[in-house]
């Protein structure tokens, strides 16, 4: 069996975003139960010289992005700001838009693009 380009990216690319979803509400649960405010979450950084969680999120939806290569594809700039960094919700949001996007594509927009130059960097 053969798989497309579709099937090795998008697919794949949904799935890690629907995590990334379930999380943001997991922690935005967690928020309200113990009083916690959101931007402790969402200017979490794991390590001093680690970028904060807010740009780890938005890493994740422009990666998304870039990475489904569709005849009208353009390079996404991961310092480009998602539409609501503000909130967890926002953040949902932001990942729902984008996970409807994908799920909006075909095998017909990605397949016959595997010859494409592609350059990807995160910053």
């Amino acid at each position: 069996m053969a798989y497309s380009l579709y099937d090795t990216t998008v697919p794949l690319l949904i799935r890690g975003l629907k995590n990334t979803h379930a999380l943001l509400q997991k922690a935005e649960t967690w928020c309200k139960e113990t009083n916690t405010p959101e931007s402790d979450i969402l200017h979490a950084k794991l390590a001093p010289d680690m970028n904060d969680f807010v740009f780890q999120v938005r890493v994740a939806s422009i990666t998304a992005r870039n990475t489904a290569l569709t005849a009208d594809w353009a390079w996404i700039p991961s310092a480009t700001q998602l539409a609501d960094e503000s909130s967890l919700a926002g953040l949902r949001a932001c990942l729902q838009k984008d996970i409807a996007w994908l799920e909006g594509l075909t095998k017909a927009d990605v397949d016959g693009q595997e010859n494409r130059a592609f350059r990807f960097w995160t910053s």
